[in-house]
């Protein structure tokens, strides 16, 4: 279920909230129903990356990380609309902070399987690949929210 109705009023302004507490509060609350939404979705934990095939003809980010992306988009046109366009870059950087966190870096389950302690590398040439493709996608796509310093 989204925080956020599939289309605004014509009368929709921009969240001023009545104090900076209540703000805050708000902000996080979405955040991180978001970034678990995102994470749902994502499912990074269960992407096979062990294929030994390369594809070189045909190679493209995987589905998931697609829609992932389509959806943090959707995300950020509605999330512009509420609470402007530099505080939506913030929120949507949070989330796919939260995201890269809670998959890549929180996610044992995920880097267990291609990297076992007492067998070879369990990524494939293809997998590794795919797993490349996917995070520069993920790089490229997020660069418009990438701090400014």
């Amino acid at each position: 279920p989204s925080l956020f109705p599939p289309s605004l009023p014509s009368n929709a302004k921009p969240f001023t909230g009545s104090s900076t507490a209540q703000r805050d509060l708000m902000w996080a609350k979405i955040r991180d129903a978001k970034t678990k939404e995102v994470v749902e979705t994502l499912q990074w934990s269960s992407v096979d990356y062990s294929r030994s095939t390369i594809n070189t003809a045909s190679a493209k980010p995987s589905e998931r990380m697609q829609r992932m992306m389509a959806q943090v988009s959707t995300l950020g046109e509605m999330a512009g609309q509420y609470l402007g366009e530099e505080r939506a870059k913030e929120l949507l950087r949070q989330v796919l902070q939260g995201v890269l966190e809670a998959t890549l870096c929180a996610e044992k389950r995920f880097w267990q399987r291609y990297l076992p302690q007492d067998q070879p590398c369990g990524f494939g040439q293809g997998g590794l690949q795919q797993l490349v493709l996917d995070l520069r996608f993920l790089l490229n796509a997020c660069a418009g929210f990438a701090p400014p310093h």
